[in-house]
């Protein structure tokens, strides 16, 4: 479990949060030509309803096939589309797919890219294709940018009190 609080003194917020972290590798969306990948990360998302959801989500955008991974955790995948994009459309993707992280969608819009995992995390298994929503088959980006970062082992949050304002 996280602990977090929050301290407003005037307009200044402090944030503090302690809990359990791992560090993990992911890929970015983000290209050289200035187009990005499109990518999701999915929680609470059934997988006969989160192929069904893409391929609608393929549709309305015109989108190429979609692969879907898991690491065998119930319920929780990410995909990854090599169609290229803009940045405003791919925000769009994100915001009217179905099941999306929310968090997902707002460190992406915060960050001018999106970034899914590739590796492991800590007591999960390695990332498989557990489907493939069919459509035009588009190359993978001749290179993509590998991150390393920090998720929270615990995604249960326990916020102390109110804000404090001060």
């Amino acid at each position: 479990m996280r602990v977090s609080t929050r301290i407003r003194i005037g307009r200044w917020n402090f944030y503090a949060s302690l809990g359990r972290v791992q560090t993990v590798t992911g890929i970015s969306s983000k290209l050289k030509n200035g187009l990005h990948i499109v990518m999701w990360d999915f929680d609470r998302a059934p997988l006969n309803k989160l192929e069904r959801s893409l391929k609608t989500i393929q549709d309305v955008f015109q989108l190429g096939e979609i692969q879907i991974f898991g690491d065998g955790k119930p319920d929780s995948y990410r995909a990854v589309c090599y169609s290229q994009v803009d940045f405003l459309e791919l925000l769009k993707i994100l915001i009217t797919t179905p099941y999306v992280d929310e968090t997902y969608i707002l460190m992406t819009a915060r960050k001018g890219q999106a970034t899914v995992r590739v590796g492991p995390k800590i007591n999960r298994g390695k990332q498989v294709i557990v489907s493939i929503v069919p459509g035009r088959v588009e190359p993978p980006p001749d290179e993509v940018t590998l991150w390393l970062y920090e998720t929270g082992l615990d995604k249960d949050v326990l916020r102390l009190g109110p804000i404090l304002r001060a």
